[in-house]
């Protein structure tokens, strides 16, 4: 099919349906640590207000995501991959972080 006669889909026609074949692997949940506790005092209110840490805050989101298969969390001591854990049944509204956002030529 040519190009001219090819149009994306949109998201909300019903019909539609994003079919992945490989998966996604989200390598920096934690922004390079910008998201670790102590990291950014933005993300580190967001956590405290749902009682837990920065890093699970941005685990979770990841793990949120419907489109992200695995979510490595680049914990290196036990007491990181403590805190990563909380992570597990963490439910995020996406729009919360939006704040948060760092344009790709700033990052």
């Amino acid at each position: 099919m040519s190009p001219d006669h090819y149009s994306k889909p949109e998201a909300s026609d019903p019909n539609y349906t994003l079919v992945r074949e490989e998966p996604v692997i989200v390598k920096e949940a934690m922004a390079n640590g910008r998201l670790a506790p102590g990291g950014t005092p933005e993300a580190d209110r967001l956590a405290t207000t749902g009682g837990i840490t920065s890093d699970a805050l941005a685990i979770g989101a990841a793990l949120a995501q419907d489109w992200a298969h695995i979510v490595l969390s680049g914990a290196v001591t036990v007491a990181q991959l403590t805190s990563n854990t909380q992570a597990r049944a963490l439910h995020v509204d996406p729009d919360e972080f939006d704040h948060l956002s760092i344009p790709a030529d700033r990052y």
